[in-house]
């Protein structure tokens, strides 16, 4: 169910983060999901961090210890959560791609395996598509989520 790393003060890890985003996924979503399918567990309205470093992607419940790798991206340039949405864009190499964030989380917290998460990636661009990814960025304008 992924690899899980236990922090303590103590302890060095190496190998540097190189992006980080924290989301939370409300309980409206929750609900969504839950009647999407009635066997999943939902998220909750929890708050989670993601951060990337150079052996992939790794999440955890915000003032919770253990992180668990949920992505074999390594050296992810940026990170970004969608939380109205339902995306966890990731922006790696020349490539943008997408998975679902309710998968991520369940995924953190041990619900589901990362080959899960793995399956519902889209790759919105770059090599396998329309040319290559060099930046991305995401903010809200008078209330509409814009990205270039």
């Amino acid at each position: 169910m992924g690899t899980r790393f236990t922090y303590n003060p103590s302890t060095r890890f190496t190998g540097r983060i190189t992006s980080a985003a924290p989301f939370s996924l409300s309980s409206v979503l929750a609900l969504l999901c839950c009647l999407a399918d009635p066997c999943a567990v939902a998220s909750g309205s929890r708050n989670y961090i993601a951060v990337g470093c150079q052996s992939g992607i790794y999440v955890a419940t915000r003032g919770e210890s253990p992180f668990r790798k949920v992505l074999s991206i390594p050296n992810a340039i940026s990170i970004v959560a969608l939380q109205l949405f339902n995306r966890f864009l990731v922006h790696f190499e020349h490539s943008l791609l997408s998975y679902s964030l309710d998968l991520m989380a369940r995924c953190a917290r041990g619900e589901s395996l990362p080959s899960t998460l793995d399956a519902s990636k889209e790759e919105i661009a770059g090599p396998g598509g329309d040319g290559n990814v060099l930046f991305f960025r995401v903010g809200i304008i008078g209330g509409r989520t814009m990205s270039e």
